[in-house]
């Protein structure tokens, strides 16, 4: 109780305010200007409400047609010349059971005329934590070799992948761009 009522009380009694000089009479000077500034725009926005309710109503109404004309994204998606897959076998898979299903995986990325190479790693996971995991993909041809993005790509290998019976495996997104 007493910090809170007579400390200040008696701190104000006691301490007397002293002239600033240099640096801190410049920030006290540029503060109290600030703050002029602000007084002067604050109370000429009270004289004037109907034109502050007018831009309230314009920002409110443009909301939703900002928000809706916005694209998702940014910036479009880039074709890497990269298709990366993940697959997951049984809990009790192991290398040899997954090098089986690499084999298949590798033949249904050649089967592809964009394909420039096949990589597999089996045992892996992109979260480092599975064994019955395995990463993999395709390098596809420059862009000036072939007629087909990867994103148009990406779903057929997908519909292929899905025909895998032993492992399951999706088609992952890249979500930035490599240099």
């Amino acid at each position: 109780v007493v910090a809170l009522t007579l400390s200040p009380m008696l701190s104000a009694k006691v301490l007397r305010p002293t002239a600033t000089h240099g640096f801190a009479h410049a920030l006290d000077a540029g503060y109290e200007r600030l703050r002029g500034v602000y007084d002067r725009s604050l109370s000429g926005l009270l004289k004037n409400r109907s034109a502050v309710l007018v831009v309230a109503v314009v920002v409110f109404v443009a909301i939703p047609v900002l928000f809706l004309g916005t694209p998702s994204e940014l910036a479009p998606t880039e074709d890497q010349g990269l298709i990366l897959v993940s697959a997951t076998g049984p809990a009790t898979a192991t290398l040899h059971y997954l090098n089986h299903y690499a084999r298949q995986m590798a033949q249904i990325f050649r089967s592809f005329p964009a394909t420039k190479q096949v990589f597999q790693i089996n045992g892996v996971s992109t979260s480092g934590a599975l064994d019955n995991s395995m990463i993999g993909g395709m390098k596809l041809l420059p862009w000036s070799q072939r007629s087909v993005t990867q994103m148009a790509l990406m779903p057929a290998v997908q519909q292929k992948l899905d025909g895998l019976t032993g492992v399951r495996g999706g088609c992952l997104r890249q979500a930035v761009a490599r240099r």
